[in-house]
Order: C-alpha cells, then structure tokens, then sequence
C-alpha cells in the first residue's frame, strides 16, 4: 500500500520551485505519537462502545508541546482495521500540521513584502 502522504510529497517535490514545508520538516518537528480508540473515552455511554471501538484517535505532541489530533473512522463496522486506522488517523493529523506550518511560511513571505 502506497503512503499517500509520501506520494504528496513527491509529487510536490517534483514541481516546487519555491520553499515548502516538506514531510520530512513535519516529522523532525514531531515528538512523540499516540493512539487510542473511542472506546476509551472516560464516561462513554455503554450503548455508543460498539460504534466507538471503530474511531481511531491519533495525537501527535509535537516538540514546542502543541498536539494535533488526527482521526479514522469508518462508515460500517466491519471495515474496521485497527493497522488502517491508524495510519488513516496518522495522516489527518500530519495534514492538518502541514496546513498549520504552511501558514507559518506564509506569513514568513508575507513580512518580506
């Protein structure tokens, strides 16, 4: 299975002509990753732990101790896979830094004008 994040990665490398955040930027950045599922919410309804088992959570602290949580969550119970979960998870969160480390260089340009 191709890791999407590493194949948007590499097409982008391949027509960046400015700098970019880059996944290997995000990674350095990260601390340390943790999952759980929704089933170990404290105080979870026990009636919702069936359809929680399923949501796989994904917190990334990063070095400067902000987190990012990520999520994977699918439609039907029986498509679950913990390992794709997890790596579903693993990249929402990774996105969502990408986005957030984006508008950091962004604003970088922005004050050079």
């Amino acid at each position: 299975m191709t890791n999407s994040l590493e194949a948007a990665e590499a097409e982008a490398a391949a027509i960046a002509k400015a700098p970019r955040i880059t996944l290997a930027d995000i990674e350095r950045d990260i601390s340390k990753v943790y999952y759980l599922t929704g089933d170990k919410i404290p105080g979870a309804h026990k009636r919702h732990i069936p359809a929680l088992k399923c949501l796989t959570i994904c917190v990334v602290v990063m070095k400067n101790e902000f987190t990012v949580v990520g999520k994977s969550d699918p439609v039907e119970p029986e498509n679950f896979d913990a390992k794709f979960g997890k790596k579903l998870a693993y990249e929402n969160a990774v996105r969502q830094i990408w986005a957030l480390q984006a508008y950091e260089l962004a604003g970088k340009f922005y004050s050079r004008l």
